[in-house]
């Protein structure tokens, strides 16, 4: 496939499809390193970037409608920082009701910080959390 014969549609699925795959084998790559992967965990992963595919094409959807690209630089960049905090707020809470959908419950203690301690024995790195 020659780039010259992708249309700007496809173009766009592709970069949505590289860019969270590249989130996923990042979280993957964390998972694996810091002895936490699980299916759960993976299944997790793959909700995420759904739900990050969706959002974010839900905001590039809201950038054509308003027109953003045609405003200033200075509003464009407001409206980007503005966009970062709601994007991230969508994708945690539809993350954390998704959670409590698969458990049963919600566990409103995960909206607190976790905090992880590491530590060395014998070479080998081994990870907790806690809250």
């Amino acid at each position: 496939m020659q780039l010259s014969n992708i249309s700007k549609s496809q173009a766009y699925w592709w970069c949505q499809l590289l860019g969270w795959g590249a989130f996923m084998v990042y979280e993957l790559v964390n998972y694996v390193g810091l002895g936490f992967f699980s299916f759960e965990n993976a299944l997790f992963l793959i909700f995420a970037a759904l739900i990050g595919m969706l959002s974010t094409h839900a905001y590039r959807t809201a950038m054509v409608y308003w027109r953003v690209l045609e405003m200033s630089f200075i509003r464009m960049a407001l409206l980007a920082l503005l966009a970062v905090f709601v994007l991230s707020t969508v994708l945690f809470m539809a993350l954390f009701v998704l959670t409590g959908a698969i458990k049963g419950q919600l566990n409103w203690a995960e909206l607190s910080p976790i905090t992880y301690s590491c530590r060395s024995s014998t070479g080998r790195v081994t990870c907790s959390s806690g809250y």
